[in-house]
């Protein structure tokens, strides 16, 4: 898990990644982050916490529909799976809230089959482009085909 907040984190402080969240949201992502890992630490104490679902929620509300929109950027599907784990980790441990389990996974899903269908794109791009080479190429037994059909529709 401590890798999960790490991902999280040092997303957050990166400024190289300005134009993913304004700094009111990643003030709001933060917060939430630092609320959930002393929640988690709390529950491992087995010490009594109050859960914050609402902005939890609304941190894997927002995550959810950025997504999809930033499949391209690693870094940021990295940090959304990290997030999205998080939560759903919390949310089991503590309220065990519906919402927050299907969101989560919602999330892991979209970011791990982007992966895939990149590699399927790149697949069927290499495919296509031979298939361009060899529509170039005219093989002899295409020309002597194309010459006995001449002569059957003769």
């Amino acid at each position: 898990m401590e890798k999960e907040f790490e991902v999280c984190f040092s997303f957050l402080d990166n400024q190289e990644n300005y134009y993913f969240f304004s700094q009111k949201t990643k003030t709001f992502f933060k917060r939430c982050l630092g609320k959930m890992k002393e929640e988690i630490e709390k529950m491992q104490k087995e010490e009594q916490t109050t859960f914050d679902s609402k902005s939890v929620l609304r941190g894997l509300t927002a995550i959810s529909d950025l997504i999809i929109f930033n499949l391209k950027e690693e870094k940021f599907v990295d940090f959304c799976k990290a997030f999205a784990t998080i939560a759903f980790n919390w949310n089991r441990n503590g309220l065990k809230l519906e919402k927050i389990e299907e969101l989560a996974i919602k999330i892991d899903y979209i970011g791990s089959c982007f992966f895939k269908i990149s590699d399927v794109i790149s697949y069927i791009r290499d495919i296509s482009n031979k298939l361009f080479e060899l529509e170039k190429i005219e093989p002899p037994s295409f020309r002597l085909s194309k010459h006995y059909f001449d002569l059957l529709k003769e």
